[in-house]
């Protein structure tokens, strides 16, 4: 049998969705990051709220182009949506008061040149040619985090600005930075992660052997962000008693090589890294082209 096209199964997923729920079922185009852009499944109130996480339909196309039938999929769906409607619809008045989720607020870190159309939308500041935005981590779980782009609406509804954000993001620091070796994040990604030592919160001279290390946060999700956290780069510099390169190897970590062990010049380095961002990193997940240099309490482009 002939499969239908990508618009087809969205229409007719909304239609058929729309026939066992009460909300208004709307398809929306949401941009995730770097232009990216998703077909997203919105449900909304009769005060036009939106009571859900938004339901990406990708993945069900290719599960339909698989062979999964059109029902199972609508299915499918509305349980997501039913359960995670138990979970968070008490909560959704919650969100249009600033002081519920005032201590919610963190920062994400992303590339500018990549990100102008989302970024007329979202609060945010610069560094260099990296913005920094910021999101709600309404909820974090050993599995899953959950979290909700700020933008000009919701602080427009809150009655406050960019520089309230930013002041709350620091304080708050609700995944605070984490820098690893690279032998520890090694172990961390096969599972061991006994006597893994977060080399930020310990009286740490750096080994020899030691010439890579990982700079993330506590959920390793938009963990970039943590060089914007005060004296995280500085505390680096004490570390490893050098001038360091600092390495985009995506939103949600940097990687970060004392200058001094680099044999590359740079235009190898940013070559690097451009390769590994075409062949291993999501589009969505991409934070820049090119390395950094963090020299004289300074981040620059060497």
């Amino acid at each position: 049998m002939k499969k239908i096209s990508y618009k087809e199964f969205t229409d007719f997923i909304r239609e058929k969705v729309q026939e066992t729920v009460s909300e208004t079922v709307r398809i929306e185009n949401i941009e995730k990051g770097n232009g990216k852009i998703l077909t997203g499944l919105c449900f909304c109130s009769d005060e036009d709220r939106c009571i859900s996480p938004i339901i990406y339909l990708e993945s069900y196309y290719t599960e339909y182009l698989y062979g999964i039938s059109l029902d199972e999929l609508v299915r499918n769906i509305v349980v997501i949506f039913k359960e995670a409607k138990t979970k968070i619809s008490p909560k959704i008045d919650e969100l249009f008061n600033y002081e519920n989720v005032r201590d919610k607020v963190a920062l994400r870190l992303m590339n500018t040149e990549k990100n102008k159309r989302l970024l007329l939308d979202v609060p945010h500041r610069s560094i260099k040619d990296l913005s920094i935005a910021f999101h709600l981590l309404l909820e974090e779980t050993d599995e899953t985090t959950a979290t909700m782009l700020i933008r000009n609406g919701h602080i427009k509804q809150w009655g406050i600005n960019t520089e309230t954000l930013w002041h709350d993001a620091l304080k708050n620091q609700v995944s605070p930075a984490r820098l690893y070796n690279m032998t520890d994040k090694l172990r961390m990604l096969t599972g061991d992660k006994r006597m893994i030592k977060n080399l930020l919160e310990t009286e740490f001279k750096a080994e020899a052997q030691d010439t890579m290390y990982i700079l993330t946060n506590s959920q390793n999700h938009y963990g970039a962000s943590s060089l914007i956290y005060p004296g995280v780069l500085e505390k680096i510099k004490q570390i490893v008693k050098r001038d360091f390169f600092i390495l985009p190897s995506s939103i949600h970590e940097l990687i970060i090589i004392p200058q001094e062990d680099v044999d590359l010049d740079i235009s190898e380095i940013n070559q690097m890294i451009s390769n590994i961002n075409l062949e291993q990193v999501a589009l969505e997940d991409i934070l820049s082209d090119h390395c950094y240099l963090y020299s004289d309490g300074k981040i620059t482009i060497p």
